[in-house]
């Protein structure tokens, strides 16, 4: 968090947190306890409402996922700037500004917001990601991502 800028909504949102993850993906999928073949049916095969799972850490991702496959990726200054920016624009806003919250996250102190970007089949959270990527600089092609293999193979070949 200390590489976003002061007057980042995530800052304001997540003010004890020093580290964000961030997540994309189908509305009623993501937020569902049980979502089922028919959300993910839907999901995949007609544009559906966007929501981003955001959630506020303390300590390094590694201490909080211990058994997660973590890629580390260097991105410049400017690059970091440009992924926030790419996150920023995806959240839908009240008239005044605010993110728009849609209730608790999945674990830990996360939350879920509206998202202004529609999730189909060929824009799924591995394109979000790689389109976020991109952003940051790095060579991925969001096309080539539809999957998460397709999307950790090109990611791995820029691991530090």
């Amino acid at each position: 968090m200390a590489d976003l800028p002061a007057d980042s909504p995530l800052r304001r949102e997540f003010p004890q947190a020093d580290h964000v993850e961030t997540g994309w993906g189908d509305r009623d999928y993501y937020m569902a306890e049980d979502p089922g073949l028919w959300l993910g049916l839907r999901a995949l095969l007609w544009p559906t409402p966007g929501v981003l799972h955001i959630v506020g850490m303390n300590g390094p991702p590694r201490l909080q996922f211990p058994e997660a496959h973590i890629i580390d990726l260097a991105v410049s200054a400017a690059g970091l700037d440009r992924m926030h920016v790419r996150v920023l624009s995806s959240f839908e806003r009240d008239a005044n500004g605010a993110l728009k919250p849609l209730g608790p996250g999945l674990y830990g102190d996360g939350r879920f917001y509206a998202s202004v970007e529609e999730f189909h089949g060929f824009k799924n959270c591995n394109v979000w990601t790689a389109q976020l990527l991109r952003a940051g600089g790095l060579p991925v092609t969001p096309g080539a991502a539809l999957t998460a293999d397709l999307l950790l193979r090109q990611v791995q070949r820029h691991a530090r």
